[in-house]
């Protein structure tokens, strides 16, 4: 009976508690000013803003001098979590997803004005449990408003955070999806990784006119694994003639990772005879158009610069990023591609690395940095 009586009184102070939290949502922001958009594109300015994975703080830094311009954290009710970011199609909103840290795991959206350092909109999606999910603006200048959310435990969602409002567009699940944008926006692609229990997982590339609003694929790269590969990071080249990719062998767990390319014309691989050391962690990858390189960057301390002039791809620099902890980095190349930044997760700091001359040029104390938006 005793038993019982705890079960029920959980169960009694978790309603309660979201009861609490719907009604706050309620009074703060069902009278909030509706959001505005002006249909284009925020003036560019010299910041980005760096941010842990998870958590509500951002720092802002400048990309010229490197230096910290503030730190602001996303005004949001203590007891949600928000779990994924992205910015919107006219980088003038920070969207975020997020959810109470005890069940139900209702989710929310949330969405943040850089101008105006304010969050003007928290509205629920709908969905429980969403795990890990991914974001991404839409970059649909007519829907400025329209972004995507993909989960492997909900499947795939268009939502429009300017009309509050979701819908779904696949209901696919156990399968994870990632979004990757071409240089001039006009293609999107979704990284499909497919986990397999009885055999190893692979991945396939969809690739999508970024205007079909991900109605119509256009082609798919591995399909049904005929290349036998799973990819870790993508990037299409300045043309979107060609996917240059990071990758692991399936049936080679725990040897190296490998780096390539596909032909999007032929749909072609092409595998280099590159090598990396392996590790759980991505290796994550950046292209330069101007300099006819990508740079890689996986768990350890090495910042790879890759020639990618010629079909033979080779390894033209090695960058040692001195006090790099074991993790996970991500690369942000800046628009006039002569600095890459590099964030590492673990060692709160980002590198910032002269492309010209392949040298550390500042190392950036940041808590916790791995997203980088450049505003």
């Amino acid at each position: 009976m005793k038993n019982i009586l705890n079960k029920y009184r959980a169960k009694y102070i978790s309603s309660l508690y979201n009861l609490i939290l719907s009604l706050w949502l309620l009074f703060n922001y069902s009278c909030e000013t509706p959001i505005q958009t002006n249909g284009n594109s925020r003036p560019v300015n010299d910041e980005m803003i760096v941010c842990r994975n998870h958590g509500n703080k951002l720092t802002y830094v400048n990309q010229y001098t490197f230096e910290l311009i503030k730190s602001v954290s996303i005004n949001i009710p203590d007891s949600l979590q928000i779990h994924s970011k992205c910015l919107s199609t006219n980088k003038d909103y920070l969207i975020c997803i997020g959810s109470p840290d005890t069940p139900p795991f209702r989710s929310y959206i949330m969405v943040y004005d850089i101008t105006n350092d304010s969050v003007t909109s928290i509205f629920p999606t709908g969905l429980d449990s969403v795990g890990a999910p991914r974001l991404t603006a839409a970059n649909i200048l007519e829907e400025p408003g329209l972004i995507y959310l993909s989960s492997h435990e909900v499947g795939l969602y268009y939502i429009n955070f300017l009309k509050k409002n979701i819908s779904q567009i696949s209901s696919e699940l156990e399968v994870d999806k990632e979004f990757f944008h071409s240089p001039d926006k006009k293609n999107l692609a979704i990284l499909k990784t497919i986990f397999r229990v009885s055999e190893p997982g692979y991945s396939e590339t969809e690739i999508y006119n970024t205007s079909s609003r991900l109605k119509n694929i256009e082609l798919i790269l591995n399909e049904n694994n005929i290349d036998g590969i799973q990819i870790i990071d993508l990037k299409f080249s300045e043309n979107n003639k060609i996917i240059y990719i990071s990758f692991r062998d399936p049936e080679k767990r725990g040897v190296e990772k490998y780096f390539g390319s596909y032909n999007l014309e032929t749909k072609q691989l092409y595998k280099s005879f590159l090598t990396f050391p392996w590790s759980v962690n991505p290796n994550y990858i950046a292209y330069s158009s101007k300099r006819k390189e990508v740079y890689l960057v996986g768990r350890e301390d090495k910042f790879y610069v890759i020639d990618i002039s010629t079909k033979d791809y080779k390894i033209k620099e090695i960058v040692d990023l001195p006090g790099k902890v074991p993790s996970p980095s991500r690369i942000l190349v800046r628009d006039d591609q002569n600095i890459a930044f590099v964030s590492c997760v673990y060692s709160d700091l980002v590198f910032s690395v002269d492309l010209e001359n392949k040298n550390i040029l500042k190392t950036i104390e940041i808590e916790k940095p791995y997203w980088m938006f450049p505003l």
